[in-house]
């Protein structure tokens, strides 16, 4: 199949990998057999390789665990690196250069082909190439997951990726707005259009005199708490901050699961109510991963720490301060009239100034990005962003807010057609 679609020989194929087609309960089933060192799952970011991965962990718990499951939780740069020895669960995007003796392969299907294929800034030849890249990582056996619903999708085959070459995507006049998440929106963009933003922002490094770094431990095992350190130095500080809150809306957003979700979540804190639970609470629903809750080791920030960073954050900011502060803005419009729109949460506001918080090890151009697009949508034109972390932080202004805007739509857009 890879030949063909790729128009050449493959060199080094094993003429004796065995192909075969499982559901995700016989999956389940064949890799409870197996070494967890052999096994490599690939699949959407939130389709069944969750399921299977959550079954394992909690059926066979000797095998599958902290200490021998690896499994990403964002396709860029990753805190918690896998093991040799370590079964891997992550996404086709993350899967160059990954090989084991099994890999299984979930969501090679035309549901999820069509579904990647018809977002705005995909382009077809690297969307070919991640899907059959995804499909030869496989050294002995290769296992497609066959889709519950297979009358309605069926899994992909190689003349269904040829014939999408030709593929006309779907128009999204039926819509009214594109909308973009301030806090990714700036993720797996071109190199050079980030740049360009960032030669719109004026940014100027705030003298500190205690640089000193807070160490908070950001893995437990394999399992990356890096999302959790960040949600906790605001949740237990800031007196505003409701956290079961956040869980409830998160929750409400899928009507079809929102009656058992929340049920769930009324038992689970009817047990375990401290703000660490429902931190890892929050985080397994974010990411469908069940082992932030059945396998991180509770408190994951020692009182020491917590006061570490309390202390920091006392220098600048008082409990009571106004956070979480919703925006959102109409950036521009593409040819066709569609609305580019942003939207998001601003950490905290204070004294006419929009401060961003992180707690990571090195700031990021998209960190910077996305303080500038909180102060462009809610109008305020200074922004801090601050690591809290090591204590550094940068003052913030954008040159020419209307250049900035069209920079910035874009580059979230992958430069398609805009006004």
């Amino acid at each position: 199949m890879l030949g063909s679609i790729w128009h050449k020989t493959i060199n080094g194929v094993n003429d004796k990998c065995k192909i075969s087609y499982l559901n995700k309960n016989e999956v389940i089933e064949f890799l409870s057999t197996q070494e967890p060192k052999n096994i490599l799952c690939l699949g959407s970011r939130y389709g069944s390789i969750n399921y299977v991965l959550n079954q394992l962990e909690q059926k066979y718990p000797d095998k599958f665990n902290k200490k021998t499951v690896y499994a990403s939780i964002k396709d860029d740069e990753q805190i918690t690196e896998p093991k040799t020895t370590s079964a891997i669960f992550t996404t086709f995007d993350s899967s160059k250069g990954l090989e084991k003796p099994i890999c299984v392969i979930f969501d090679f299907d035309i549901a999820y082909w069509t579904q990647r294929l018809n977002k705005k800034d995909t382009k077809y030849d690297i969307l070919r190439n991640i899907f059959c890249v995804a499909a030869s990582r496989g050294k002995n056996s290769i296992i497609f997951v066959k889709n519950d619903d297979e009358l309605n999708n069926s899994l992909l085959k190689g003349t269904d990726i040829i014939e999408s070459k030709y593929y006309v995507k779907k128009d999204f006049l039926e819509c009214e707005a594109d909308t973009y998440r301030i806090s990714d929106m700036f993720d797996h963009k071109y190199d050079e259009d980030l740049e360009e933003c960032l030669d719109l922002l004026d940014i100027k490094e705030i003298y500190s005199q205690d640089t000193t770094k807070i160490k908070i431990k950001s893995n437990d095992g394999l399992i990356d708490i890096s999302p959790c350190i960040g949600i906790y130095q605001e949740a237990s500080y800031f007196k505003k901050y409701d956290i079961k809150q956040e869980i409830e809306q998160f929750i409400s957003t899928d009507r079809n699961t929102q009656a058992f979700a929340m049920k769930e979540f009324k038992k689970f804190i009817k047990k375990r109510n401290k703000i660490d639970d429902l931190i890892l609470y929050f985080t397994y629903l974010d990411t469908g991963q069940i082992r932030y809750i059945n396998q991180v080791k509770t408190p994951f920030i020692s009182i020491e720490e917590e006061k570490a960073i309390h202390d920091r954050l006392s220098t600048v900011f008082k409990k009571q301060e106004q956070i979480q502060e919703l925006c959102y803005s109409v950036l521009g419009k593409y040819k066709n009239g569609i609305t580019i729109d942003i939207i998001g949460f601003a950490d905290v506001i204070k004294d006419n100034t929009v401060y961003e918080l992180k707690f990571v090890n090195e700031l990021k151009r998209a960190h910077f990005l996305q303080t500038a697009s909180y102060m462009l949508a809610l109008k305020i034109p200074k922004g801090i962003l601050w690591n809290v972390k090591n204590n550094t932080s940068y003052q913030i202004a954008i040159k020419d807010v209307e250049e900035f805007k069209k920079q910035v739509c874009k580059t979230i857009t992958k430069r398609l057609n805009i006004e």
